[in-house]
């Protein structure tokens, strides 16, 4: 009987083990991208997720062969230095380098050809491109917009702008971009909410260097935007609106000072 229970005991331990063992071999993607993706910059996940180990005499798990195998180390090099700019690809190497170490490998820790470590350090030196959710117009001011006004700035398409999506000076400064917006904002909102949204959408263009009045849009879609300022939420006339907002910078010398020129 004694036996039996020590034999049953035994086994037990012997299936726990063989356990550890196999979940020290899982993987999700593979032993290197494993270690680094939760911490990596989101530019340099989708190279982490990619990175096949098909073409390597590695085990999927095996963190150290990966790290020394050039082709492997090649092709992830490659697309962060393709994929991210400056401090983020200093961050995802870094990771890259201090999981190679942790393995054992031996310096330079993670391999890959003189060529691809030579382009993560251009790109380590560059800047990262100027981005936007939306546009560089609605991006500064809709999280403090009415409600009323989030639409108009959601669908704001720079399509037919000579813009960047992301420039707002030059947002600020095309007619045709304000007016659709301005129209929006005078169909949508009244009284207070337009008064709000306006004065948010003329800190935003006044701290990108425009020039008074800061915000360009046609006359007849400035004057839609007054006429809307004076009217209560059922349409009736109001007397004039104060605005309630905080605006994102408040231009604190004359505008001919900061005067941006540019010509389009």
């Amino acid at each position: 009987m004694r036996s039996t229970v020590f034999t049953s005991v035994a086994l037990a331990f012997a299936v726990l083990r063989n356990a550890s063992a196999a979940d020290a071999k899982s993987v999700t993607i593979n032993g290197f991208a494993d270690k680094i993706i939760d911490q990596s910059p989101k530019c340099a996940k989708s190279c982490l997720e990619n990175s096949s180990i098909d073409n390597t005499p590695c085990d999927s798990w095996d963190t150290y062969c990966l790290c020394a195998i050039e082709p492997f180390g090649n092709k992830v090099a490659k697309c962060i230095a393709s994929e991210c700019r400056g401090s983020d690809v200093v961050s995802a190497t870094s990771l890259a380098v201090s999981a190679c170490s942790a393995a054992g490998m031996y310096e330079p820790y993670w391999n890959m050809p003189t060529k691809a470590r030579k382009s993560l350090e251009v790109a380590a030196t560059m800047s990262p491109e100027p981005t936007a959710t939306i546009n560089g117009f609605a991006d500064k001011i809709i999280d403090q917009s009415p409600n009323c006004a989030k639409s108009c700035l959601e669908n704001s398409s720079t399509d037919n702008t000579p813009c960047s999506y992301w420039d707002t000076y030059c947002l600020c400064a095309m007619e045709p971009f304000g007016n659709k917006v301005a129209k929006c904002i005078a169909s949508e909102c009244r009284g207070n909410d337009v008064v709000n949204a306006t004065s948010l959408a003329v800190s935003a263009c006044s701290a990108a260097g425009m020039y008074e009045p800061y915000w360009n849009m046609p006359s007849k879609a400035r004057k839609s935007l007054e006429a809307a300022a004076t009217m209560s939420p059922d349409g009736s006339a109001t007397p004039t609106a104060t605005s309630t907002a905080t605006p994102i910078v408040t231009p604190t010398s004359p505008v001919g000072s900061c005067k941006r020129k540019r010509s389009y």
